[in-house]
């Protein structure tokens, strides 16, 4: 919508008319001036680089009393392009664990680093692509009013019974309710984050199985906080840089083992990574406090590019290394 503005007022004398003419010429730009500020905030988009999700995730494996759980954040790294369209590709990382669910103790089984279906925004919808299938599909609908069907997933209480606002930051969210369930309503959709059940998950009031739960949405210094066992504002905001002088990675080129040394000061665990150019790791390990001088083999390796990186909930630190 484009933006217009009202000729001056002709008016020569001051009287009551005058006055008229300035009440009505002001009301009229401000509904303007409104109107203008709205088509534009409409036009943001939802997600940008800092966007992340924070989600709990358990399911129960054989034998009974045993749950394997997931606690991982969901985050962009760059873009891709499908086709004509660009997609924000979106990095799972994270730690996997078993817990006992009798004594509850935990074993630590790896660190996550996996890429989920890249997402695109289109509007008031959001697009996921099926990297198996080779197909586009809805993923999430913001444009529904109440009274209507969700148009992503297959639900039968999914129906939009009620809308209300909640807030990142100070910037308006609307939030659908939807049909209550058997168990009454266990999570909503927020306008631009997804479900509170967690992102990829379709809205709708049935009982998950594995459970699953949103515990936290972060984007540009401001969070929406959905489990109140734990603190939001320890999330990563944004991506930050180390430079060169913080942390070295050497020889470089290497061929038969690297060394990589981490500075003082740094928040642990780390979680240390070789990828190759196509995203794909090809060497992974958790780096605990004390670890500041690590030599790490990697003679199996082709000869050519890789990236070393160091991520923490600080951000990802990287560097490009060469394998002759």
């Amino acid at each position: 919508m484009g933006c217009v503005s009202y000729p001056p007022f002709a008016s020569n004398r001051l009287t009551s008319s005058f006055f008229f003419d300035i009440f009505i010429y002001m009301k009229h730009l401000y509904a303007l001036i409104g109107i203008c500020l709205s088509a534009h905030l409409l036009a943001q988009p939802y997600l940008d680089a800092t966007s992340q999700w924070k989600q709990y995730y358990r399911y129960s494996v054989f034998p009974p009393g045993i749950a394997f759980v997931e606690d991982m954040v969901i985050q962009f790294d760059g873009d891709t392009t499908v086709g004509t369209k660009i997609y924000h590709r979106v990095l799972k990382t994270g730690l996997a664990t078993t817990y006992m669910v009798q004594s509850g103790d935990t074993t630590y089984q790896g660190p996550i680093h996996t890429y989920m279906d890249p997402i695109r925004e289109e509007g008031p919808y959001f697009y996921a692509y099926d990297r198996q299938a080779g197909q586009e599909y809805l993923l999430y609908d913001f444009s529904a009013q109440v009274g209507d069907t969700l148009k992503s997933g297959d639900c039968d209480i999914d129906t939009v019974v009620s809308i209300d606002t909640v807030y990142l930051g100070d910037r308006p969210r609307k939030r659908f309710h939807l049909m209550p369930g058997p168990h009454g309503e266990i999570t909503t959709l927020i306008e631009g984050v997804g479900p509170t059940f967690g992102l990829y998950w379709q809205p709708c009031n049935e009982v998950p199985d594995p459970q699953i739960y949103l515990q936290c949405f972060s984007q540009d210094g401001d969070y929406m906080s959905f489990d109140s066992a734990y603190d939001c504002s320890q999330l990563v905001l944004a991506e930050e840089v180390i430079t060169h002088e913080d942390w070295s990675v050497r020889p470089n080129p290497f061929s038969d083992e690297i060394e990589v040394n981490i500075p003082e000061g740094l928040r642990y665990p780390l979680k240390f990574t070789v990828m190759d150019l196509m995203g794909i790791v090809v060497y992974e390990s958790l780096l605990m406090e004390g670890d500041h001088v690590v030599q790490v083999g990697l003679k199996e390796l082709a000869a050519e590019m890789y990236v070393v990186s160091l991520r923490n909930r600080e951000g990802v630190f990287s560097k490009m290394v060469m394998k002759i």
